[in-house]
């Protein structure tokens, strides 16, 4: 099959996204260079600054001659004066000046005038720096400049700072808008990936917020797949359902014509025994077309669900077990029921719990204990029972249809192998979870647990 592949798409817009900001990052570079290349500016000193450095020279002479420290120097003439006295030392090339944010520059531009033999003036945006004058005292070389401090200067830093931030903030954008437009429609595969594997079959993606490039494609492709699984899980229930409903038809002829033939015939030990046992295994295949169609309409979901209180929908269901209990001499216990409102299935979610009961007084040495309990949003049914218990394996495996444990079921002892199945349809159907463990009594314990607002 070709698929068509669109102009925008996945792979198309990740490469004009990454040279998108490689083009605003080189623009950035280039204006970052540009105002650098523009900050500065050398020309020619006026004769004014000329006298101010003939008249620095003096008074630093005389400082000199004072034996003043050239730190004090430099921090008196900082005081009450428009320019502060830079002196550079041409044997240690160590510039004296006033502390600023931008020691490093200026000391680049005292060595870049250092070499001149007349004054120029060097103007940057927050500064200007007028020199070199010669000052030889004590055997030693220095050279004068005067720096004078722009106020209200723009700093080229924060302009550089702007350019980053803007670069930052288109990528941003950038990633956020691509990311979005990836990961939405990939959120929207995933819940209804997640809604099909919890057996929703209507799952689908709405295809109409999907653009036409891959992940259009890949959502027309699931909807196909989640269609097709539909179909053949409505035809399989429906075959399902179909055939159990047929063999019944034969299954009421073959029990009429025993009984005729029960009344037709001479009432011999042999052929009575025969007839008991066709009558046996008649029944024991309507109880098993029976659970089959049973499950078939759980899973199906075929039932409206309606708001009933949980004790109440209980109620015969624990009357019902208490009696059969008491009619083989075993114990049963059940505490308090909780008193709140679920809406649930009711004869699904009746026939989830009996199953459980039933198979716990069938296996039990002894006694059966039910425990209902309330979460923040669950309800939670405990059934205890001290049989034999199953392993591990066996305890992930028992809610599988036709499913019989070695050392719990056999053909004379155990049922068909639907009960369990039925009861983790019903569970799983309302949003619910089922497991078997060890119990704390030493039998089997199986916890359902069901959301209130299912």
């Amino acid at each position: 099959m070709r698929l068509s592949m669109p102009l925008f798409n996945v792979g198309t817009r990740l490469l004009i996204g990454f040279w998108v900001t490689i083009l605003v990052a080189l623009l950035c570079v280039w204006a970052i260079v540009r105002v650098s290349a523009s900050d500065l500016d050398i020309a020619k000193v006026e004769n004014s600054d000329i006298e101010r450095l003939a008249r620095a020279k003096t008074r630093i002479v005389r400082a000199f001659d004072q034996n003043q420290p050239i730190a004090r120097i430099i921090r008196n003439s900082a005081r009450n004066r428009r320019f502060s006295y830079v002196l550079y030392d041409n044997e240690t090339k160590i510039v004296f000046a006033r502390r600023s944010p931008f020691e490093k520059r200026l000391e680049r531009d005292i060595q870049r005038l250092s070499g001149q033999v007349t004054p120029l003036q060097l103007t940057r945006q927050v500064y200007r720096l007028v020199g070199p004058h010669p000052i030889n005292q004590n055997g030693k070389s220095y050279l004068l400049f005067l720096l004078e401090m722009v106020p209200n200067a723009q700093k080229p830093f924060p302009m550089v700072l702007t350019l980053l931030v803007v670069l930052f903030g288109l990528s941003l954008v950038y990633s956020f808008v691509f990311s979005k437009s990836v990961l939405r429609p990939i959120s929207a595969l995933r819940k209804a990936a997640t809604e099909l594997a919890n057996g929703q079959w209507h799952a689908r993606v709405e295809t109409e917020h999907f653009g036409k490039d891959e992940l259009g494609n890949l959502a027309n492709t699931f909807n196909a797949m989640a269609q097709r699984i539909e179909n053949n899980w409505h035809a399989q229930q429906r075959l399902l359902a179909d055939v159990s409903h047929e063999l019944r038809s034969p299954l009421a002829r073959l029990n009429m014509a025993v009984a005729l033939a029960e009344a037709n015939t001479s009432p011999s030990n042999e052929a009575k025994l025969s007839f008991q046992r066709i009558e046996k295994e008649t029944a024991k295949m309507d109880a098993l077309i029976a659970d089959v169609l049973a499950l078939s309409r759980t899973e199906a979901g075929m039932a409206k669900k309606e708001k009933i209180a949980l004790d109440k929908l209980f109620e015969e269901v624990v009357n019902n077990a208490m009696f059969e209990a008491s009619q083989k001499g075993i114990t049963f216990h059940v505490n308090d029921i909780p008193q709140v409102t679920i809406h649930c299935q009711i004869d699904a979610m009746q026939s989830a719990l009996e199953n459980v009961i039933r198979n716990a007084i069938r296996y039990t040495q002894s006694y059966v204990r039910v425990s209902f309990s309330l979460q923040p949003a669950h309800w939670v049914a405990e059934v205890h029972d001290n049989g034999g218990g199953l392993s591990h394996q066996e305890c992930e495996n028992v809610f599988k249809p036709f499913y019989r444990s070695d050392n719990a079921r056999n053909a004379q002892t155990g049922g068909i192998g639907l009960g369990l199945a039925i009861t983790q349809a019903a569970i799983h159907h309302h949003k619910g979870e089922v497991h078997a463990k060890k119990s704390d009594d030493g039998g089997l314990c199986i916890v359902i647990r069901v959301p209130v607002r299912a």
